[in-house]
């Protein structure tokens, strides 16, 4: 049984965490080495780095890492001649010059603009009688200032 005081783990730990989408700061790696170092040891027969309960010492960095930050990662950028087009809940990538995005976009700002009228027909969804899940959800979403006030008036009565 050999001592690890003199073996590097940090790059095993950076590629391990990065597999596992994980971005440790330079102070969880040393703290991670550091503490591999203390529980480690190299079987000289199987000529690798065991754990001090004989785990491999992959194993444990691979479960170590799991405390690491997550990688935050960027929104795609747009590629060139494309334009992002949302219907509904769904959202795609389409040509900049293809008929269908002019489609699209015309659907949406159509369906934006039903929603809006809508909206500003709704009556009091609060009231006794009048009582209306699905307007209170759009209510609130789309103008909560109103919806505030049409629940104070249920309230009042």
């Amino acid at each position: 049984m050999s001592s690890t005081d003199t073996v590097s783990f940090a790059g095993e730990i950076r590629r391990t965490a990065a597999a596992l989408g994980r971005s440790p700061t330079d102070e969880q790696v040393t703290n991670l080495e550091s503490l591999i170092r203390d529980r480690s040891y190299i079987d000289q027969d199987a000529g690798r780095v065991l754990m001090n309960d004989g785990t491999d010492v992959a194993a444990f960095i691979g479960r170590e890492t799991n405390d690491f930050p997550l990688v935050v990662a960027d929104a795609p950028a747009a590629p060139d001649g494309w334009v992002k087009v949302a219907l509904g809940t769904g959202t795609s990538w389409r040509k900049a010059g293809d008929p269908m995005t002019a489609i699209l976009q015309g659907l949406r700002a159509s369906d934006d603009a039903a929603l809006a009228r809508h909206v500003a027909a709704i009556m009091n969804p609060w009231l006794t009688g009048q009582i209306n899940r699905t307007n209170q959800v759009l209510l609130t979403k789309s103008d909560p200032v109103r919806a505030a006030r049409f629940k104070a008036e249920a309230a009042a009565k």
